[in-house]
Order: structure tokens, then C-alpha cells, then sequence
């Protein structure tokens, strides 16, 4: 049957769910910050024969920076089971979701990482934001405190200066 590669417009299901990110409390160490993220809307599955094996959602959102708004493609929920890690399932979504991103023709894909997986993304031609970024959280706005990366997928290059995402982070 070999690798396919699924694409939902739809929330997952329980069963997938728990496939995903119930084989660990806290999969993506993210719990200390204690953050409100907001759902993906569409979400790219990786099957090895009839097995789920990785994982990536998406969503599409405006950003601001320095007052100009930008489409960007939020990029987030990037897993792999453990026992599927090493075989390149993530980087193959990773490469889909880029294809989907240039047909919704978004200026740019956007993602929150921690330190760790910042070297995953950089070889994937994802750039650090360097300036702040601010999000919602609990009808109050905050500096995130999760490096933000960009990768350009219809500008040249990103806009430098701060950037606001109006809403919760993915």
C-alpha cells in the first residue's frame, strides 16, 4: 500500500486525534506557557500503508506588520508518532503544506516552534521573526513567547518590524 498523504477540510476525528497527540501529556512541550492556540481548519495526513504515522494542520489568517496586513498560512500540530520518526513523514507534509499554501495564494506561511525543532524548519528554508510578535490570549494581547518562524511563499522576503497576530496563535 505504501505512503499516502490526505488532505482534510475538517476537524480530525477522536480516533485521530488520540492517534496523534494522546501517546504523550504534553507533545509539544508547549504546556508551560499555558496558551490558548486556535484550531486548524485543514489538516495533512501522512499514512504508512493504512497506519497514521505524521500529522500537520493549517489555517488561513491575517497578520500585521507595521500597520501593513498580510495573508499568511498558519502552520502547526507538526507530529510524527515516535515510532515513525527518521523516515522524512514531516518534511514530506511539510513540503505539502507549502504546495497548498502557494494555491491559497497567502504571502507567506507562518509557524511557532520551540528551540529544538528551529533547525528542522531552517533547512526547510523557514527564517526566524526577529522582531516581536503579539497574540491574543485571554482578551488581553502578549508578547508570544514561542519563536515565530516565516518562510516567503508570494513576497520576496517578509516585511521586517513587529508583527500582531489578531487572535489566537496556531
Amino acid at each position: 500500500m505504501g505512503i499516502s498523504i490526505r488532505f482534510l477540510q475538517k476537524p480530525l476525528t477522536d480516533q485521530q486525534r488520540c492517534a496523534l497527540f494522546g501517546w504523550d501529556n504534553d507533545v509539544f512541550q508547549a504546556a508551560r506557557y499555558q496558551l490558548e492556540w486556535q484550531p486548524k481548519t485543514a489538516h495533512l495526513l501522512l499514512y504508512d500503508d493504512a497506519s497514521l504515522a505524521s500529522h500537520v494542520g493549517l489555517l488561513q489568517h491575517r497578520v500585521v506588520v507595521d500597520e501593513q496586513s498580510y495573508r499568511v498560512g498558519g502552520v502547526g500540530g507538526v507530529v510524527t508518532l515516535p515510532h515513525q520518526q527518521g523516515k522524512g513523514y514531516a518534511s514530506a507534509l511539510m513540503e505539502e503544506a507549502c504546495r497548498r499554501m502557494a494555491a491559497w495564494h497567502v504571502d507567506a506561511g507562518l509557524l511557532f516552534c520551540r528551540p529544538q525543532l528551529q533547525k528542522f524548519y531552517s533547512r526547510r528554508d523557514w527564517t526566524m521573526v526577529t522582531a516581536p510578535v503579539t497574540v491574543h490570549q485571554a482578551e488581553r494581547i502578549i508578547e508570544m513567547p514561542v519563536q515565530a518562524m516565516v518562510k516567503p511563499v508570494n513576497l520576496a522576503a517578509w516585511p521586517s518590524g513587529p508583527v500582531h497576530v489578531p487572535g489566537l496563535p496556531w
